[in-house]
């Protein structure tokens, strides 16, 4: 029995190829009795191999785990259509009347070019996955395209009539052949992932297909016998992909999906069993199906046989929550924990990554659970670390003074410090990517992008100075640096950069460079120099205005000899004498000539010297002021002291001269008036019933002439002696003096009705007596120009002007024309007759006097019946 089995099989294994030499000794008879006949059936014959590949293949995509035969199915689809086309277009089936033996011939080549593409490019998705419906629609596209060509005249001639093969056709036949054995190293180098069965008949059928090409390559007629041995090669490459793919897909379908069941058997219990993690695989009764090393060594399992025990008998203490989710898991569900805690009896910490998750079996039904547990004590503790480590680090970079940033190596920005976060008052999220370089003033940004990308791209380090939006919206200055971090294959990890806030520094500078311009603009306005030596390189430094005052341009090398060759000859040893004591810590600070470009001129020298821990002179620095203008003006002031003495010594003459010449004038004036005044009160006494009218007047006129010359000689001789007096400064209290006049006027006339105004607390520092007079003289102008009006009224009070204390007397009488305000404080000067005021016009004149004495000053306002008002300050 067992040898009629073998004897089968044996037969089964011979009979194919037997059918096969049979055909081929068909096929040739029918080439001796017509080769149109020969050649259709060839050609038929692929058409049904290639389509039925096609059939195949795309009903069974759903069940290959690779896409190499799907994609050479789908491509085959292509192929058949032009070699169904060419059979029918050959010479003597007379279906395309018109066209000769280049139609078939072009269809060919096109066929063949499509056939070895495909083989070249299949064996791509033998580990990808393929778009079935996509590939069709590609390949429908370059069909129609191909056949558009051939049949619109736009494809190569391949065959001309009397001449034989084109040399299109004939590199066409090279180019396909180089493809095929192109593809044939490409299947070769994946024969891994193909049964080796299938594979040699794939490769052998890529072979024959070589020659096939190889013997197109010869024929000059299309019923020669090189066409003949081509067709022949070409129906045994058929043939083998037919054995290989058709028969074997049906004989023993797994070969052409690749791997067989034994096999995967075998790396699925390997996978399981050399797991890195704990893993277990279990039936619906929890009886243990596979087991990884993992688990047995995590749950203390040995080496025992574990299949078909029961996990609840291995593990009787196992908690009923973990009976649940195993009961959900069989039920269907998907269960799984990232972190697991477990506090283990030895008060340890255990995390644990688990999952659970149900298999099925051939009927969609779930056939038990699959367990994997993995322990992620390690990494847990790692992340921690890191999450510590990240922290400091992030701390780290928050405190330190500058702005941080980072970004990966193609210069996307993922950190920014808090204080830059802070400065600019954004978001960090806005600051990521590119997004920071909306935060630059809008004229700096597009070159500090550029920078950055060119550093970036080049590898270079980056530095550039820019400003940037502060959080009110001002913008400050920044100095950034952006350097490279390298592993140690010099490989660019990531960038760090740093911003440092400039903007204080450069407003410094600026006002450092501005204090500089003015300070040498200073120098050349007061003439004032600066120069420093330092004593033991004898280097010596001057300012640009210590230039301009020796005379000597700058850049010239100077030193402490330099400087002494300018000074006069006269002072040379005074100034090198005076230099030396300055270095035993004398002071310097002298006056001394120099000659500068010939002229001869004064300065004044100052210097600050700088002494070393052992008491040596190190240096000095030193001011050179240009004093000529002084000396000049020194000599001049001396002699115009001198003029100045001579002439005080005459006007104190002239004021003694001036002093008794008033008391004579007022003692030789005082003489006749008091003859004039006696002899008129004679008249008046002994003679005044005798003498008419007119006499009486007379008489009357002279006696008030005499009184009125008496007071202006009292006024005149009071004004010389007060303009003389010596002013003693004291607190006075103005509005007690000014309550005290007014209380003497009110004596003097009872009968008038003023209203006087005093502002209280009035106080100022003056000369008592002087004050009175000029209080006097003000209210007693006011009570005597106010004698004509209804409602008089008299105001003393202050006003502020310009942060001074103003004092007024103000009143509401006669007043004054605003025009002659400026002339009403001289001497004798009067706006009303006598007739109507009395007076003599010397007192206003006083005031003024004592005022100015006072260091004040005093003006008046008025206009003519509305009253005046007279200001003073002191």
């Amino acid at each position: 029995m067992i040898e009629n089995s073998e004897q089968h099989s044996q037969d089964n294994k011979v009979l194919p190829y037997f059918i096969f030499f049979l055909t081929i000794c068909g096929l040739y008879a029918s080439s001796t009795h017509s080769y149109l006949l020969f050649h259709s059936l060839v050609e038929v014959i692929c058409v049904v191999v290639v389509l039925t590949i096609f059939a195949l293949s795309w009903n069974t995509r759903k069940l290959l785990d690779n896409h190499y035969i799907l994609f050479l199915g789908i491509s085959f689809l292509s192929s058949a259509s032009f070699e169904l086309v060419h059979t029918f277009a050959f010479k003597g089936f007379g279906v395309f009347p018109g066209h000769d033996a280049n139609l078939p011939t072009q269809l060919w080549i096109a066929f063949r070019y499509v056939f070895s593409i495909s083989f070249l490019i299949a064996p791509a998705f033998i580990t990808r996955r393929l778009n079935a419906a996509a590939t069709l629609t590609f390949y429908a596209i370059v069909t129609a395209l191909l056949f558009a060509a051939i049949f619109s005249g736009v494809f190569p001639d391949c065959f001309i009539e009397g001449q034989g093969l084109t040399p299109f056709k004939i590199y066409s036949e090279y180019v396909i052949i180089i493809t095929l054995l192109a593809a044939l190293g490409l299947l070769i180098r994946k024969r891994a992932f193909f049964d080796p069965h299938v594979l040699r008949m794939l490769l052998f059928s890529i072979i024959s297909a070589v020659a096939a090409e190889v013997a197109f390559t010869r024929y000059f007629s299309v019923y020669g016998a090189a066409n003949l041995a081509g067709h022949l090669f070409l129906f045994l490459s058929a043939g083998l992909i037919y054995r290989a793919i058709v028969v074997t897909g049906v004989e023993n379908p797994m070969a052409v999906i690749f791997r067989n069941l034994e096999k995967n058997e075998e790396q699925m219990q390997l996978f399981i069993e050399f797991s890195p993690v704990a893993l277990a695989m279990f039936d619906r009764d929890m009886r243990y199906l596979r087991v990884s090393r993992r688990w047995r060594s995590d749950y203390g399992l040995g080496e025992r046989d574990l299949t078909g025990v029961s996990h609840y008998e291995v593990f009787p203490e196992i908690s009923g929550q973990w009976k649940e989710a195993h009961r959900r898991g069989l039920a269907g569900e998907v269960l799984r924990e990232e972190a697991d805690r477990f506090d283990r009896a030895d008060g340890s910490v255990q995390w644990v990554r688990w999952e659970i998750r149900p298999w099925y079996d051939n009927a969609a039904h779930v056939g038990g659970i699959v367990i994997f547990a993995e322990d992620i004590t390690e990494r847990k503790q790692a992340e921690e670390a890191l999450r510590e480590s990240e922290l400091f680090y992030r701390q780290t970079l928050d405190s330190i003074p500058g702005m941080v940033f980072t970004t990966r190596t193609d210069g996307y920005c993922d950190y920014q410090s808090q204080q830059w976060v802070d400065f600019t008052g954004v978001p960090m999220s806005e600051h990521l990517g590119d997004g920071w370089n909306r935060l630059l003033h809008p004229e700096d940004r597009p070159r500090a992008f550029d920078a950055w990308r060119a550093a970036v791209e080049e590898r270079a380090p980056y530095d550039l100075e820019y400003r940037v939006r502060r959080h009110d919206g001002a913008y400050e200055w920044f100095k950034v640096h952006g350097r490279p971090i390298r592993n140690t294959a010099g490989e660019i990890v990531r960038w760090f950069g740093t911003a440092l806030n400039i903007d204080r520094l450069l407003k410094a500078q600026e006002a450092l460079r501005k204090s500089e311009e003015d300070m040498a603009r200073a120098q050349a306005v007061v003439n004032v120099g600066s120069w420093r030596l330092d004593v033991r390189r004898n280097v010596l430094t001057w300012s640009d205005e210590n230039h301009r005052i020796f005379g000597i341009p700058k850049g010239t090398p100077l030193n402490y000899e330099t400087f002494l060759s300018t000074v006069h000859p006269d002072d040379r040893l005074y100034v090198d004498t005076r230099w030396k004591a300055g270095a035993r810590g004398e002071p310097y600070d002298i006056e001394h000539r120099i000659i500068a470009n010939g002229t001869v001129k004064w300065l004044r020298e100052k210097a600050y010297l700088e002494l070393g821990e052992d008491g040596d002179l190190l240096g000095g620095f030193g001011i050179t002021q240009d004093i000529t203008e002084r000396k000049k003006a020194e000599e001049d002031m001396l002699q115009l002291s001198m003029d100045l003495a001579a002439r005080n010594l005459e006007l104190e003459d002239l004021n003694k001269e001036m002093e008794a010449f008033t008391y004579s004038v007022s003692h030789d004036l005082r003489a006749p008036l008091r003859a004039i005044s006696a002899f008129a009160g004679f008249l008046s006494r002994d003679y005044f019933e005798r003498l008419d009218d007119q006499a009486k007047d007379y008489l009357t006129r002279i006696s008030r002439g005499a009184v009125k010359m008496n007071t202006l000689i009292d006024d005149l001789l009071n004004f010389s002696k007060l303009t003389r007096q010596k002013v003693s400064l004291k607190e006075v209290d103005m509005s007690a003096l000014a309550a005290s006049i007014v209380s003497g006027l009110r004596e003097s006339a009872p009968g008038r009705s003023v209203e006087v105004l005093i502002e209280n607390g009035l106080n100022a520092s003056a000369d008592p007596s002087l004050m009175e007079i000029v209080l006097s003289n003000l209210v007693e102008n006011a009570w005597k120009f106010t004698s004509k009006t209804a409602e008089a009224r008299i105001e003393f009070g202050t006003v502020e002007n310009e942060g001074k204390t103003v004092f007024y007397v103000r009143d509401n009488g006669s007043g004054f024309n605003p025009q002659y305000a400026a002339t009403m404080f001289q001497p004798f000067h009067r706006f009303h007759s006598c007739e109507d005021f009395e007076g003599t016009g010397i007192g206003l004149s006083i005031v003024e006097r004592l005022i100015r004495r006072h260091g004040g000053k005093v003006w008046a306002e008025g206009e003519v019946e509305k009253g005046a008002t007279f200001y003073f300050t002191l």
